[in-house]
């Protein structure tokens, strides 16, 4: 369940489309797949378990429209422990359906700090 705290138009990164960016307060159950799972703590040294940590209060969400992925997906701006981490998901029967997660590079962390 998403609850909008507020909401306000921006470019995202890399584009001058108009996005609808969205600040939100959640609380969701979450879904993964494994194998993905441990694809992703290879790739990238994070564990989609790492979700519980992950504090909506500070995320800043917006459609990740990079390519046709089948479904819509939305790509979050949020904290774990204080550091930024880049969150790639989907809602599916109610429950955050958690499709890749990373901490944040430097070029993201600007952006994010710019827009809040």
């Amino acid at each position: 369940m998403i609850f909008v705290s507020h909401a306000k138009h921006f470019a995202g990164v890399g584009s001058t489309a108009p996005l609808h960016l969205i600040v939100a307060t959640i609380r969701m159950e979450y879904e993964w797949d494994k194998g993905k799972a441990d694809a992703n703590r290879l790739k990238h040294g994070v564990g989609f378990e790492e979700m519980s940590d992950f504090d909506w209060e500070t995320v800043l969400t917006f459609a990740d429209v990079r390519k046709d992925y089948g479904e819509a997906r939305l790509q979050s701006y949020g904290l774990i422990r204080g550091r930024l981490h880049i969150l790639i998901h989907t809602g599916r029967d109610g429950r955050c359906r958690v499709i890749g997660l990373r901490r944040a590079n430097e070029r993201e962390r600007q952006f994010y700090d710019q827009e809040t």
